[in-house]
């Protein structure tokens, strides 16, 4: 019995151990150092809830994270901009800048040590068509500790990359 109870407590000791691992902490001050492959045109505006078309979160974005939640914040005028996601697949509902102009809902979930984020944003077309947006980003670190962000939007089949380093 004491064996038994042994090998079920080393079992679930692994268990933490590698959910640990596969859920990284991207908690800091990142500023952006490379990005790669341009998103392409999607309508007269770019994605302004990812902040501008060269880089998914900005060039100079603070993440705060806890078990449940993650908080990306970046500079915008005339105040920053402050997304929350939950962590646990819930919808989270954000509205970008301006305020008011559009709501982003979007979920969040781990998958393979990455945190990949769905979005959609609707808006108006300048021709008056309801238009829905969608995203996917997958935040990841690299052994080093970069933050690599990789975005895509539905139907174009483009990928952005991102790079961040962090802050001291």
């Amino acid at each position: 019995m004491r064996k038994l109870t042994m090998l079920f407590v080393a079992a679930t000791l692994c268990v933490v151990a590698v959910s640990a691992q596969s859920r990284p902490s991207f908690a800091g001050r990142w500023v952006l150092t490379a990005t790669v492959g341009p998103f392409g045109e999607l309508g007269s505006r770019p994605l302004r809830f990812f902040n501008d078309a060269s880089s998914s979160l900005g060039t100079d974005v603070t993440i705060s994270q806890d078990a449940a939640k993650l908080t990306v914040e970046y500079a915008t005028l005339p105040n920053a901009t402050v997304l929350t996601y939950r962590l646990d697949g819930a919808e989270t509902r954000n509205v970008p800048p301006p305020a008011g102009d559009s709501e982003v809902v979007s979920s969040a979930s781990w998958k393979d040590g990455k945190l990949v984020i769905l979005s959609t944003q609707k808006e108006v077309s300048p021709q008056g068509q309801s238009l829905a947006i969608q995203m996917t980003q997958m935040l990841s670190l690299t052994p080093d500790g970069t933050l690599v962000v990789e975005s895509s939007h539905a139907g174009n089949g483009k990928t952005q990359t991102t790079v961040y380093k962090k802050k001291q």
